[in-house]
């Protein structure tokens, strides 16, 4: 997992972050699933109480999953 944060101007905070999980080959499956996500959050700081959040994320999946079909 690695994750980075920037402060581009006293009210506004950008982060982003990129994780990688692999499972195990496990139940006689070659190919173990892989899941790779990226997200991005911004924050804006209107007031002292006050902040606006979002959030996006994008997330890629491939290979088996134990119990699942091979195909579709």
């Amino acid at each position: 997992m690695a994750l980075a944060s920037y402060r581009i101007s006293a009210p506004f905070e950008i982060s982003g972050g990129y994780r990688d999980t692999r499972a195990s080959s496990a139940d006689g499956i070659q190919d173990a699933a892989r899941y790779q996500q990226v997200s991005l959050r911004e924050m804006y700081h209107l007031s002292r109480s006050t902040t606006l959040h979002t959030l996006q994320a994008y997330q890629h999946a491939s290979e088996q999953t134990p119990g699942a079909p091979s195909s579709l």
